[in-house]
């Protein structure tokens, strides 16, 4: 009776080890946090390593290419989601394209880009390995509203943004 015991709760060790451990791979790294109209936002990424959601590419010696889609579950759905692409040269950012997604379909979407809104991306931390790249970086700004892909940003309807970007992405 005694051993019997003893292996079910070796049992139940093992099993909750190896749970913790799954769930520690899945989310690792994978966290963008912060708020947007005042109110606290937080992605996820899709850690599906045959299909991660946060890629990087390197087309120049020293240039990487970061391309991020954040998910706010694991539904994994075009509402509520973030997209970032990042072009970091040596130490210094660029280029910086930002969109949020509040609405299901493809558009309408708030953004940042070369040609509108405001904001700064201030890279805290890039570490490129051959196959990953680990990237810490803050993001603050406005994002302008698009009605379609054929209208230009609406400057007068923005939204105020602040992120903070921790995470791995994988050589595409």
């Amino acid at each position: 009776m005694k051993a019997d015991l003893t292996r079910l709760c070796l049992l139940i060790l093992i099993m909750t080890s190896a749970q913790a451990m799954a769930q520690e791979d899945t989310n690792e790294h994978f966290d963008i946090t912060g708020w947007i109209d005042g109110e606290p936002a937080s992605w996820i990424l899709q850690a599906d390593r045959i299909n991660p959601s946060a890629v990087f590419s390197t087309p120049a010696p020293g240039t990487h290419q970061f391309r991020i889609h954040a998910y706010q579950d694991e539904r994994f759905r075009r509402e509520g989601s973030l997209y970032l692409e990042l072009i970091i040269q040596g130490d210094t950012v660029q280029a910086v394209d930002v969109q949020l997604f509040p609405f299901g379909p493809r558009y309408p979407r708030f953004s940042f880009g070369s040609d509108h809104g405001t904001g700064q991306l201030t890279l805290e931390a890039l570490e490129v390995e051959p196959r990953t790249a680990r990237l810490s970086a803050r993001f603050a700004g406005q994002l302008y509203y698009h009605q379609s892909p054929n209208t230009r940003p609406i400057p007068h309807r923005t939204r105020p943004i602040r992120i903070q970007i921790d995470l791995t992405a994988y050589r595409d």
